[in-house]
């Protein structure tokens, strides 16, 4: 065997390995969420607002405010070979007003997910969240429509579930999606949510005042009450019912929302957004009315009393009132410019997972020919020459 056969047969062996080790080795470290980011997407809707945000009074007819939305996702420094770190600002536009949110996530970026760092925070640096296996920027690459996956909402600290929706586009300006939606029942805001819907001009408690404007609007005849209690309780317990209709009532927030998305398989990336709604309501924490209740139970067979109880239950147990509802999805350039990068990713996709590892497979297969091109070529025996017979020419007569 010559060299050059021996030359070509390593050669071509190499490659093949290659080609097949190519996608568990060099793969995972080409394939990848992007080191750098620094995009912002557009959302056009409608906001509905129910209560006066300065006085808290609920609106005789909800007001329609046009609403845009920009959400700016940009890398920022702390990332890494493995890691890369998001900051996310939500910019919702309506009724002349300005509102803003922050949120840092620390992703992986082979698997998508969301991974526990000093780094993750939600609302305000300040709040250090562990979002770790949930997902928020990108799905996982292949996503499946038949799974389910967390998507985490900061506003109040848990995931939401996102599962297949026929509902959604199945191409976006030329590249294939699937539909997912998910829908968070109203669930408490987490402290610095409420910290920063207060900080915005919404209420963080009743007055007195208000607590017994509310109180005489579920239907409570406040002149009646006030004579029933006298009747059944001891001057030191009036004071105590005074002291608690004069107290400023606390005000909790709780958030909703219900979202659909258009996902590309392959790249997990979030398309385009459909449509998204958010419902912010508040519940006022009548728990201190709740402690006249064992005074009222002492006196229930007193008249007027089991009718006083029966209206602070009720009031007790009103469910949360809408604040506000942004109702959105995301505009056609916004969405045509996501395609046009994923259209992008999925190119470079295709030459990593596809196109190389096959070239490899195909050189190594040419080399291994050649190889063996060559050595049948040196190896086939040489048929030794004969050198002609004499011609003899005829004599003449």
């Amino acid at each position: 065997m010559t060299l050059r056969t021996k030359l070509l047969a390593v050669a071509g062996v190499i490659v093949v390995i290659a080609s097949f080790a190519w996608r568990p080795i060099a793969e995972p470290r080409l394939v990848k969420f992007p080191s750098h980011l620094d995009r912002t997407l557009h959302y056009t809707g409608t906001a509905m607002v129910y209560v006066d945000a300065a006085t808290g009074t609920v609106l005789a007819s909800p007001a329609a405010q046009p609403l845009s939305v920009d959400r700016h996702l940009q890398t920022v420094p702390g990332g890494g070979a493995r890691t890369v770190v998001i900051r996310e600002t939500l910019t919702f536009f309506t009724g002349g007003r300005t509102l803003t949110e922050e949120n840092q996530y620390v992703l992986d970026r082979r698997t998508m997910r969301n991974i526990r760092s000093p780094l993750s925070w939600a609302i305000v640096p300040s709040n250090v969240v562990d979002r770790s296996g949930s997902y928020s920027v990108n799905l996982p690459l292949g996503t499946d429509p038949a799974r389910t996956y967390p998507l985490w909402k900061s506003e109040v600290g848990m995931t939401e579930t996102l599962r297949a929706d026929a509902a959604a586009p199945s191409r976006v300006s030329g590249v294939a999606t699937v539909g997912l939606s998910a829908t968070l029942p109203a669930t408490p805001v987490i402290a610095a949510q409420q910290a920063s819907l207060v900080a915005q001009g919404l209420p963080g408690a009743l007055t007195g005042a208000q607590v017994q404007a509310r109180v005489a609007a579920a239907g409570t005849d406040m002149a009646a009450a006030t004579r029933t209690l006298a009747s059944v309780l001891t001057p030191a317990q009036l004071t105590t019912v005074a002291a608690l209709l004069a107290k400023p009532v606390p005000l909790h927030y709780v958030w909703s929302a219900a979202g659909v998305i258009a996902v590309n398989r392959p790249t997990g990336a979030l398309v385009m957004v459909p449509s998204d709604t958010i419902t912010v309501s508040v519940q006022p924490d009548m728990g201190g009315l709740g402690q006249l209740q064992p005074m009222l139970a002492a006196h229930a067979q007193a008249p007027g009393v089991a009718a006083l109880q029966h209206q602070l239950a009720a009031i007790v147990g009103t469910p949360p009132q809408p604040v506000y509802r942004l109702a959105f999805s995301e505009t056609a350039p916004s969405a045509a410019a996501t395609a046009h990068t994923v259209s992008d990713q999925l190119t470079q996709l295709r030459i990593v997972r596809v196109y190389v590892p096959w070239g490899l497979l195909v050189l190594g297969a040419v080399l291994l020919a050649a190889a063996a091109t060559t050595f049948i070529r040196r190896a086939r025996p040489e048929v030794p020459e004969t050198a002609p017979a004499p011609v003899e020419w005829p004599h003449a007569a």
